[in-house]
């Protein structure tokens, strides 16, 4: 779901995971928002919308890190080096 909101040039704003917290930042590549604190998300989105530029900002960056890390075949050829890792040792 992220990876084709970033490849759409759309912005995705989701909760947090671990695998999120390890492969994006919060206001760089993603925006977050905390499930404890839900009273917050209608701030968080109307920031976004007013300030353009850096909504643009964070989308063009989570497009960076998308198509430079996430596509099929980089998942793939992961995916591959792992299996030939295992049959190798």
């Amino acid at each position: 779901r992220i990876f084709n909101i970033l490849l759409q040039h759309s912005l995705p704003l989701t909760d947090s995971s671990d695998w999120i917290d390890e492969n994006f930042v919060d206001g760089e590549d993603i925006a977050l928002y905390d499930l404890k604190y839900l009273e917050r998300l209608p701030e968080k989105v109307k920031e976004l919308l007013e300030d353009e530029s850096k909504a643009e900002r964070i989308i063009e960056k989570g497009f960076d890190n998308v198509k430079n890390h996430f596509t099929w075949k980089q998942s793939v050829d992961a995916m591959l080096q792992e299996v030939e890792n295992i049959f190798v040792e």
